[in-house]
């Protein structure tokens, strides 16, 4: 690990086999700080889940308000490093093992579910990048990601942060979500006739058709017109397990950090903040209850 603001850093890096072992006590620091990498770490975590001033962290911790912006930063870009190699898109397989009673019964090769969220940002100056970030559906700039869980609610895919005007079709084609999907087949992780569930603006169905997997959407309202009774119903059983990707994102937005407008001095950092706090997220108590996993009869 280097230091971002230390020159010293760069010729004193610290060892991250050892980085949390207790029973080491020599190793190497630069100097210029003086907290353990354990109270780095946490000021870290109090920065992303409590939105914390570098104003109060600086008097919590006893450095430096400078101190407090460059230990963030390195670690951010050194968490987001180390936790996404994880990997945190499981077997087909074992996915479906652990899905809920109900969820199998009605989408038995249902894999993952996948929705778009937005985090409001500062308007940008640029008259250009205004118009590439408002997002019509937020009245506001925004920067956009794709979410994919699976149908517990566990986080599978997380995708960079793209302007707010990005459709829904454009962000799952740029994010590397249907090369992701690819991979899975090919492995043997993902099979033929396997399905992936979205919202009605998920117009990915031809995407996913050259792999062989399905989709499943609410049917399309054509002005309200031939909207049989089995539509209804599909599009209400969609809409109930659809929840479980709100309910993922809402916890990564419990992170308060995202609590208001991001503005432009985080824009270099955002993509491995908003990366990090998802991965973080899959560490919180599930959005399931064991009840509603495996519902008693």
């Amino acid at each position: 690990m280097i230091y971002w603001d230390s020159k010293a850093g760069k010729s004193s890096v610290i060892d991250i086999e050892k980085l949390f072992d207790e029973r080491e006590t020599t190793m190497t620091r630069p100097s210029a700080h003086k907290l353990s990498v354990e109270d780095e770490f946490i000021m870290l975590l109090m920065k992303l889940r409590m939105r914390l001033s570098n104003t109060d962290l600086a008097e919590r911790f006893c450095v430096s308000e400078s101190s407090v912006n460059n230990i963030n930063l390195t670690w951010v870009n050194f968490v987001y490093l180390v936790i996404g190699t994880l990997k945190i898109w499981p077997h087909r397989d074992i996915i479906i093992k652990h899905s809920p009673e109900e969820f199998i019964k009605e989408y038995p090769n249902n894999i993952v579910i996948v929705d778009a969220t937005e985090l409001k940002i500062q308007v940008p100056s640029s008259l250009q990048k205004h118009s590439e970030t408002y997002s019509t559906y937020k009245s506001h700039t925004t920067f956009k990601s794709l979410i994919g869980v699976d149908p517990n609610g566990g986080i599978m895919f997380v995708s960079q942060l793209f302007e707010g005007s990005i459709s829904d079709k454009q962000i799952v084609q740029r994010s590397g979500f249907l090369e992701t999907v690819k991979q899975k087949v090919q492995c043997g992780e993902l099979k033929e006739g396997d399905a992936i569930m979205a919202d009605k603006g998920f117009d990915i169905g031809d995407d996913l058709a050259k792999v062989k997997l399905k989709l499943n959407i609410p049917p399309f309202l054509r002005d309200k017109v031939g909207f049989e009774e089995h539509d209804v119903i599909k599009t209400q059983t969609i809409a109930r397990h659809r929840i479980h990707v709100e309910r993922a994102i809402g916890k990564v937005r419990r992170f308060k950090i995202f609590h208001s407008v991001i503005p432009v001095s985080m824009f270099g950092s955002i993509n491995q903040i908003w990366s990090v706090a998802c991965y973080l997220s899959n560490f919180l108590n599930p959005v399931l209850s064991k009840d509603e996993i495996s519902p008693k009869t």
